[in-house]
């Protein structure tokens, strides 16, 4: 469109949830019940991808909460409250879900300076590292993630804000030992 010109992209009204913009310049629009919609402003043209419970290769389901894009040109999907990824060479969704360790009802994934990704659940956040393949669980930090151009962690809730660098984090090497201070058998 030409400056101070308004395109209308859509038919039917839909609720956006979010938008990203993939490496090819696809606009990939994320609805709160109709899926996604991926839209080619070059040829002006838009494809939408469902939920399908009998097809394995679709997203979770049909309310799109997140779309963004990592640091490999992945697009990562917030489907439901399940994480997918989007493989663009074989046009096909991955669902990211508890049988891959992955924690459910995130509502939002934020990803480090090092390619880490930080989801947002209900109960904490979880750091996903995908050179190890490890999560590690931060139950204190829940809500919204922002990443700022320093590399900081923003994560806001009702209680507030809370605010980190992911290399100032270290792991507390102790592990307290276990002590049993009573055992009672068959107590009502």
């Amino acid at each position: 469109p030409n400056s101070g010109e308004i395109t209308f992209l859509f038919q039917k009204p839909l609720w956006i949830e979010s938008i990203c913009e993939d490496d090819s310049g696809l606009l990939w629009i994320g609805t709160r019940e109709s899926g996604i919609m991926c839209y080619d402003p070059l040829r002006k043209k838009s494809i939408y991808h469902a939920y399908n419970p009998d097809d394995s290769l679709t997203i979770s389901n049909n309310r799109v909460r997140q779309i963004s894009k990592d640091k490999a040109g992945n697009l990562l999907i917030i489907a439901g409250r399940n994480l997918n990824k989007y493989d663009q060479k074989a046009q096909k969704f991955i669902r990211l879900g508890e049988k891959d360790g992955f924690p459910v009802n995130i509502f939002q994934v934020t990803e480090d300076e090092k390619g880490n990704l930080w989801m947002s659940t209900l109960t904490g956040t979880v750091k996903y590292n995908l050179r190890t393949n490890q999560f590690k669980n931060f139950v204190n930090i829940t809500g919204r993630g922002h990443k700022t151009r320093s590399g900081e962690l923003y994560f806001v809730n009702l209680d507030g804000i809370t605010r980190f660098h992911p290399d100032s984090l270290v792991d507390n090497p102790y592990i307290p030992q276990i002590v049993i201070t009573s055992f009672r058998k068959f107590e009502n």
